[in-house]
């Protein structure tokens, strides 16, 4: 028993490593499957157009063929797992069986005793296979644990600062940033002054930095070095919910809500009148052609706008933004 059990125990070990080695894949593959068909539904009229049907339907079956191999090495190891326990147990029992079976022949042992002994040694053997069992379970559940805790450390946003109204005059000062996958800086060394009252326009290729720039204003991104000043005031000293509710945003991919148009554009400012968002809308030119649905403003128009035209979510999201009527827009 000195020998066997340590073997078992050394298997269910080494098993264990593996079982969490594959639960961990499965997670990754399951993310993969999800992410591609997400990507499949909102992408659809983009596979029809270019008739990538067949190829969109070879990369899911490929994903689902991956995650079904992984999901059947798992169920392998749980079985070959038991097995070994199995195996080696009864084993061990067979070498005790035959070398006590000896011991009583010849005299050296009770047959009293030998059989209290086996049936010790069987009472030790059932939950060491249990534990197997137990053991892969929770190498499964450390794979999960393991990315809980990934998600857990990962770098908070800092909300604290003084609370202010912008009067929007911003400025860069020797601004740098990176992204955090990148080889080279976004932005290198940035000077600007923005005025209140002043509209600027950024020109330049794709991938120089504009929307960089943006985000960097709102800080959904932190300068490397360098920074940004509001009325002379540093951005990392203003809090963020003082310091986002001072800016209006229209972003290039528009995001919309499975709502009415009226509810889509007080978003905005939720206390808004209904003066206000109609003024918003017809300042961004959006009134007529939302007084050309059957329900006007309660027209409810899908997920993500999916019953509106580009450019008629692209309104919507701009009337959002003249709602909240920020000093910096």
């Amino acid at each position: 028993s000195f020998v066997v059990i340590p073997m078992i125990v050394y298997g269910i070990i080494r098993y264990g490593k593996k079982m969490k080695e594959k639960s961990a894949k499965t997670r990754y593959l399951i993310s993969n499957i999800t992410i591609l068909l997400h990507e499949s539904i909102h992408g659809i009229k983009i596979i029809k157009a270019f008739t990538m049907e067949k190829a969109m339907l070879s990369r899911y079956h490929n994903a689902l063929n991956d995650h079904y191999k992984n999901i059947m090495g798992e169920v392998k190891i749980q079985e070959l797992s038991s097995l070994i326990a199995e195996v080696l147990g009864g084993l061990g029992v067979s070498i005790i069986l035959y070398y006590g079976g000896k011991k009583v022949v010849i005299g050296a042992m009770s047959v009293g005793s030998f059989f209290s002994f086996v049936a010790a040694l069987l009472m030790i053997y059932t939950p060491l296979k249990r534990l197997s069992k137990v053991h892969n379970e929770v190498q499964q559940a450390r794979s999960v644990i393991e990315r809980l805790r990934e998600t857990a450390h990962l770098e908070v946003e800092k909300s604290d600062g003084v609370e202010m109204t912008l009067q929007g005059n911003i400025e860069f000062k020797g601004l740098t940033f990176k992204y955090p996958t990148a080889n080279s800086n976004a932005l290198q060394d940035i000077n600007i002054k923005i005025m209140h009252g002043e509209t600027i326009a950024l020109v330049g290729r794709s991938g120089a930095g504009k929307s960089t720039m943006a985000d960097l204003i709102t800080r959904f991104w932190e300068a490397a070095s360098g920074g940004i000043y509001f009325d002379n005031v540093d951005i990392k000293d203003i809090s963020l919910y003082s310091l986002r509710k001072n800016i209006g945003v229209v972003t290039q991919d528009v995001m919309l809500f499975n709502d009415t148009v009226y509810a889509n554009i007080l978003f905005g400012r939720f206390d808004a009148s209904e003066e206000e968002v109609i003024k918003a809308a017809k300042a961004a030119y959006a009134h007529d052609f939302i007084n050309e649905f059957a329900n006007g403003y309660e027209t409810i128009i899908g997920e993500r706008g999916v019953k509106l035209s580009g450019g008629q979510r692209q309104r919507l999201s701009i009337a959002r933004a003249i709602l909240k009527n920020p000093p910096i827009l």
